[in-house]
């Protein structure tokens, strides 16, 4: 898979992400240079360069200026010219927090150049600080005279009160040939370049808090590298080969975006090793929100379920667990108190890798959230439906219905996110779609456990909550279900919401009320350019950027600013679940079918907005987009808040994930020449899909038909897209 490199290169991006350790963007100078350098939470050093080169010839110094910049998934390659002196730089950070940079320094000059070259590190810096004296929050070495610097930084890793630590954490900076200066924390070397010759230098570092590292050994492994550059080019073609389903299709921009969400895992997986967080972990984004994240957990589960390596799903579930509340009245609450499916998240993991080892070891965690979910702090017994008070708590502020009901209309002073939460509380669609999908997987949890009794408890909640789901928030004349008024349980009938889409995915509808698809594919309700709106564009408070532009306080002239207002900028997060849910309802149902055309549109408009920049090659997830426009509203890079490639591989290549020892594969026709989805494990064995249509001739390595092989035998073959049950055996 070593295409995937060239496939989302470009010039313009230039972050670098190692495991703890990455930089939001790294200046076009040589070095490791950035005003954002982050170790397990982000920005948290407190410093602009971990080091940097400058030059010196005869005495004067260099001025250098970027040349040209190619980013890559791995790492960053640049030149830079001065009027003596070509500088190639390549560099990356590794999975081992290792930061390296190969520079070639070449005299441009026909005569021989007396060359002083010094690298300046962080421990310099360190020594100026103006806590040096007084508090120092770094232990000093004696580096003079050595190759390389080393010292250690109590590096606060605080945020969002999820984690609460200080990683005592060594840092290591070495350049063969070089000497630590008097200062302690400058690098220097002397040599004459003869005209037109170039020389060789690496710059090699390391961050560790947990003792994996050590200075003598990390500079015989950089000395005995002769590749480190393509060394690591090759350590992350292998994880993709290990772990991704490997996808070719005949639209080139599905293809991209499927290798690009891969990365996307790729980069925001990591192992904090702070706290119980001591096992895989996904950020939501590093750049963005650098801790694990309840809300988006279910998504990232959704997505990692598919990798090989199960214990990457799996750890991240069980670090989750590990960190819930053990005691009081919020037991079994997360760090963050967000309203999520992550119950459902991970029996659709069990369902795909049919390893019961977490049920078996946190079903009553899992029931400990459900029971604070469900709880009387959010539920009235009388009808399950849970009344969210913040318009935060499902991750979707500002949702106009919650402001619907205030006296005067759409007044959205009357809560904000974090404070005054119950002056507009709703019964949210969202959370109750979440609710119910919660409750029915703890139910088949238990019942796999054999706990019979305690399942049946939470099926009759299930029921009570279908129930109400059905009679109050389904509205038969207008065919949508609604948010509903509390007190009195009125519809949110101004406020359509994208989150009414969100039944789809669960069991609760049926083919009479597919007639809600209709709004995706009109547009004056929630068919865009740029697709799905977070509210129907006939909404009074509808606006297509994170603004606010109605009621007593607000206006066009005068608008309320807020950076994740979903009253009509598209999002990643509603298009994952409204896209998954109409997917869902295609494989199920007849009368969905008359959507399919509609879900292909849908979902080729979707990825192309994740190209951000076709010209550059830019393929990214932002948070949020104008649906009119494709403007992104934020300028965020890899923002893991959405699930794609779960959609791609269980709707339209169509492997739904069952308990029975089958698979079952009911394709969706997107309309493509063919595809070929290679080695997904499921159950255990490797299952490939593919199908192409006759007479194409593309892609010669691909049947005509519909194929489909189990750990490389064929099981089944069709001449036509269609639904195929094959069992795996013991």
């Amino acid at each position: 898979m070593d295409f995937i490199i060239d496939m989302l290169a470009t010039p313009i991006r230039t972050d670098m992400a190692g495991n703890r350790l990455w930089v939001r963007r790294m200046e076009k100078c040589p070095g490791f240079v950035s005003d954002s350098i982050s170790y397990v939470t982000i920005n948290n050093v407190p410093y602009d360069y971990l080091w940097r080169l400058n030059a010196r010839i005869d005495g004067e110094p260099c001025r250098f200026e970027c040349a040209s910049l190619r980013w890559e998934p791995t790492g960053l390659k640049m030149e830079f010219r001065s009027e003596s002196l070509i500088v190639e730089e390549k560099k990356f950070i590794d999975r081992s927090d290792r930061f390296v940079a190969i520079l070639d320094i070449r005299n441009r000059r026909e005569h021989d150049l007396e060359v002083e070259l010094e690298i300046d590190t962080l421990c310099r810096s360190l020594e100026n600080h103006r806590s040096a004296t007084a508090n120092p929050f770094f232990l000093r070495y004696d580096n003079k005279g050595k190759d390389h610097v080393i010292t250690k930084l109590d590096v606060e890793c605080n945020a969002r009160k999820i984690f609460r630590h200080v990683a005592k954490t060594e840092v290591c900076i070495y350049a063969a040939g070089f000497r630590v200066q008097e200062d302690n924390g400058t690098l220097k070397k002397r040599l004459i370049l003869a005209g037109n010759r170039q020389t060789r230098i690496v710059v090699a570092g390391y961050m560790d808090h947990t003792g994996a590292m050590n200075p003598n050994d990390f500079i015989r492994q950089i000395d005995h590298e002769p590749n480190l550059y393509s060394r690591y080019d090759n350590d992350f073609i292998r994880w993709f080969e290990e772990n991704v389903p490997a996808f070719s299709c005949s639209s080139g921009d599905v293809e991209k975006v499927y290798y690009y969400r891969w990365y996307l895992v790729y980069k925001n997986l990591i192992y904090p090793q702070i706290d119980c967080f001591q096992q895989a972990c996904f950020y939501e984004g590093k750049d963005v929100i650098s801790v694990p994240c309840c809300c988006s957990a279910p998504m990232h589960i959704d997505e990692a379920k598919w990798l090989r390596d199960p214990s990457i799903s799996q750890g991240y579930a069980a670090s989750l667990l590990d960190s819930q509340v053990e005691e009081g009245m919020e037991k079994g609450r997360f760090r963050d108190t967000y309203l999520t499916y992550f119950p459902a998240a991970i029996w659709n993991m069990y369902l795909v890798q049919n390893d019961p080892a977490i049920i078996d070891a946190y079903v009553d965690r899992i029931a400990d959230f459900v029971n604070w979910e469900s709880g009387e702090q959010f539920v009235d017994e009388e009808d399950m439906l849970p009344v969210v008070t913040g318009t935060w708590r499902t991750a979707m502020e500002y949702q106009p219905s919650f402001f619907e009901f205030t006296e005067p209309k759409w007044d959205h002073t009357r809560s904000a996110p974090f404070s005054r939460e119950r002056e507009t509380a709703l019964k949210r669609i969202d959370e109750a779609v979440f609710l119910y999908a919660n409750l029915q997987a703890l139910h088949r949890m238990l019942a796999l456990k054999e706990r019979y009794a305690e399942a049946d408890r939470y099926q009759a909640k299930l029921g009570k909550l279908r129930a109400n789901m059905m009679s109050k928030m389904w509205d038969e004349e207008s065919r949508f279900f609604y948010d509903l008024e509390p007190r009195s349980d009125a519809k949110a009938l101004l406020s359509r919401s994208v989150a009414g889409f969100f039944p789809g995915l669960t069991d609760m509808v049926q083919e009479e009320h597919m007639a809600m698809y209709d709004y995706l594919g009109d547009p004056e309700e929630f068919y865009a350019a740029y697709p799905i709106p977070t509210v129907s564009r006939k909404c009074p408070a509808y606006a297509p950027d994170n603004v606010w532009l109605v009621g007593p306080h607000a206006s066009a002239s005068n608008p309320y600013s807020y950076p994740c207002c979903w009253n009509g900028p598209s999002w990643h997060f509603s298009n994952a679940i409204a896209l998954d849910g109409l997917g869902a309802s295609i494989q199920k149902f007849e009368r969905a079918q008359a959507y399919v055309k509609l879900f292909r549109d849908l979902w080729q408009k979707w990825t192309a907005s994740q190209i951000q920049d076709e010209e550059n090659n830019v393929v990214n997830t932002s948070e949020s987009i104008n649906p009119e426009t494709g403007v992104w509203n934020k300028e965020v890079y890899d923002y893991f808040h959405s699930y794609y490639n779960a959609i791609l591989i269980s709707r339209i290549v169509g492997i739904i994930p069952e308990e029975s020892d089958t698979v079952r594969i009911k394709p969706l026709d997107m309309g493509w020449d063919y595809f070929r989805l290679e080695n997904v494990l499921y159950h255990g064995k490797l299952v490939t899909v593919s199908w192409k249509k006759h007479g194409c001739q593309k892609n010669v390595s691909i049947d005509e038909g519909m194929t489909v092989t189990v750990d490389g035998k064929p099981a089944a073959k069709s001449d036509c897209l269609t639904e195929m049950i094959i069992h795996l055996g013991g």
